[in-house]
């Protein structure tokens, strides 16, 4: 049945009028009002992971390092990108890798990267003196005197927050990523150089998460630990950007803040009290994504790839030999990031 003409005038109306409404100050002022309305309810008032008055020192993260590359961001144009890589001390040939593939990128359209892989140490004396040489022969091994473990990725996330407010203070911006994480440099750096450069966290966001009551999860966090419905807005901890002004805001912050053991819980924690909402990126495929075709490679920014992390260097070799890449919709793209 065709629609009549005061239907489709009536739709071109309401197409337009609504479009309108949005745009309107007012209109504007009470959907913002709404959502912090909203964000209030979810988080609640004296949730002492993101209140507090900053004055008793609750995580001083006073460890020693024993591996450090303090010359590493000494570069004369200075460092656009550094990549702070969370490795597992065992994963030398998955660090291998990247450093053959991904992660070989120094330079891209005028600007630096520099890359780090953060561990801690282990208490076996033969896989400690393997990480002694592996440092010796890369020079780009951080790693602090705490045991390198799931429950410590944390204590990992802030060396590397405080090694980059150290020794690397003038970075442009950060990415944080796993080791087991496809990163395509190239297409970050095209889309950093017209991102903020400041107050800036990007990636995949989960938006007000509740906290895994299951014992027997990874990811269980019991009521006494966390006694709140909600977890504020943060990035999975697979990859995600910040801008260079926050690593020194987010360590100084933290050592104020609880200490919480899912890492990207707690940098959504740290974000909070900064003041930083993080931004959802299309483009940042995490754990499940088992769509790892050479389009998804090319237009994404980093895509966890778990199991799939052994052909690392045979996908990277295949992006580099495929420059122009007409074959790839955009459209199809981001419509399927959409489910």
């Amino acid at each position: 049945m065709k629609p009549t003409v005061s239907k489709v005038i009536f739709t071109c109306i309401v197409g337009i009028f609504i479009p309108f409404l949005f745009i309107h100050d007012p209109v504007q002022k009470s959907v913002h009002a709404f959502a912090a309305y909203s964000d209030r309810m979810r988080l609640q008032s004296g949730n002492r992971f993101i209140d507090g008055d900053f004055k008793e020192v609750l995580n001083p993260h006073d460890y020693k390092i024993i591996y450090n590359e303090p010359d590493k961001c000494k570069i004369p144009d200075g460092v656009f990108l550094l990549v702070l890589i969370h490795s597992n001390p065992t994963n030398e040939k998955l660090r291998i890798k990247q450093r053959e593939s991904c992660l070989s990128l120094t330079e891209f359209m005028g600007r630096n990267i520099v890359t780090l892989f953060l561990l801690g140490k282990v208490k076996d004396r033969v896989k400690a003196e393997r990480l002694g040489m592996e440092s010796l022969k890369y020079g780009d091994i951080i790693m602090e005197d705490f045991v390198d473990s799931y429950y410590n990725l944390t204590l990992k996330l802030i060396m590397g927050m405080k090694w980059a407010s150290l020794f690397c203070p003038n970075a442009k911006y950060i990415l944080k990523a796993d080791d087991d994480v496809f990163i395509n440099l190239e297409h970050i750096v095209k889309m950093l150089i017209s991102a903020p450069s400041s107050n800036y966290m990007a990636g995949y966001v989960y938006k007000y998460a509740t906290p895994y009551r299951n014992p027997t999860s990874k990811w269980y966090v019991a009521e006494k630990q966390y006694p709140y419905k909600y977890y504020p807005p943060f990035c999975r901890g697979y990859a995600y950007l910040i801008s260079g002004d926050l690593p020194v805001r987010l360590v100084n912050v933290s050592m104020h803040t609880p200490f919480f053991m899912i890492d990207d819980v707690f940098m959504g924690f740290l974000a909070r009290r900064v003041n930083i909402s993080p931004t959802s990126k299309v483009g940042f495929l995490g754990p499940g994504s088992d769509d790892v075709s050479f389009c998804t490679l090319n237009m994404s920014y980093a895509v966890h790839l778990g199991s799939n992390s052994k052909r690392i260097v045979e996908y990277w070799r295949e992006q580099q030999e495929n420059p122009l890449h007409y074959t790839c919709s955009k459209v199809a793209y981001y419509i399927s990031s959409l489910f």
